[in-house]
């Protein structure tokens, strides 16, 4: 059967097959290890957040089709978008572009802030643009239904992680692009959302390393750039930080950052 979205357009079983290709079952309650079958998903993650849906709210229940396939062939848990087994490499998205249109987060309230569901704007896949070394762990992530369909839509979600963090300052944005400062360092981030009044300037924002991409045989000194979630403290839940926006810079001033730096763990929402 086809994975049917919005407006009409569907993911027709021979492309669903094609994207499939070479993909195994995963054993119960084993981490599929499945390179092919998580990069098929991301591909479809990056076509379907290219779509202008006809109602926002159906950014999750739209893709419920191609994930309860993904669900049967991985038996692993879907979490507002992202798959447990893969929840690293997944987590590595940005905004397609530094200029997106200035928008608030969605309401009512659709996803989580580390999910892509969260924001109205083409992403891409870190992970899909070459060989991606994680320096991020995954702690525990929990993603509430709001229906009895675990693919469709979410009523909340929580991440944990553990990783090196390190503080920085918002620097304010130019021209729809987004700037944060460390240690006199300036560096232009990707911002899931651009909007007057939301991130104020000097406003404290910490980045979590994610780790490097499209490197040559997974060798650090080749490393193109470093992958950073940038992050604020949430507004609506003590102690915990939400996503803001992401970093991927070749700057090895910005890489002096996470060096020799204390791994925390992070509650993300």
């Amino acid at each position: 059967m086809a994975g049917r979205w919005a407006d009409g357009w569907s993911l027709s079983k021979p492309q669903l097959s094609a994207l499939l290709a070479g993909s195994s079952t995963a054993e119960p309650g084993k981490d599929p290890a499945d390179v092919e079958l998580w990069a098929a998903w991301r591909e479809i993650v990056e076509m379907y957040s290219r779509m202008r849906l006809t109602n926002a709210a159906d950014k999750l229940p739209a893709l419920s089709g191609v994930a309860r396939i993904f669900s049967e062939r991985s038996r692993s848990r879907y979490l507002a978008g992202l798959w447990e087994p893969d929840l690293a490499y997944q987590l590595a998205w940005r905004v397609y572009k530094y200029g997106v249109e200035k928008k608030k987060r969605p309401m009512p309230w659709r996803a989580p802030s580390w999910s892509w569901a969260a924001v109205d704007a083409p992403v891409t896949m870190i992970a899909l643009e070459g060989p991606f070394l994680k320096r991020v762990a995954v702690r525990g992530c929990e993603a509430v239904a709001s229906g009895v369909d675990p693919t469709g839509a979410v009523a909340g979600g929580a991440l944990r992680v553990h990783g090196a963090v390190v503080e920085g300052t918002f620097a304010g944005e130019k021209d729809g692009e987004a700037f944060l400062e460390r240690e006199g360092v300036t560096q232009k981030f990707f911002a899931d959302v651009l909007v007057e009044g939301g991130l104020e300037i000097r406003e404290r924002v910490w980045c979590l390393e994610m780790g490097f991409s499209d490197m040559t045989f997974i060798d650090y000194d080749t490393a193109r750039d470093l992958t950073a979630m940038v992050l604020r403290r949430s507004r609506a839940v003590e102690g915990a930080f939400e996503r803001v926006g992401f970093v991927s810079t070749p700057d090895r001033k910005v890489w002096k950052w996470f060096e020799e730096v204390e791994y925390m763990e992070l509650n993300i929402v």
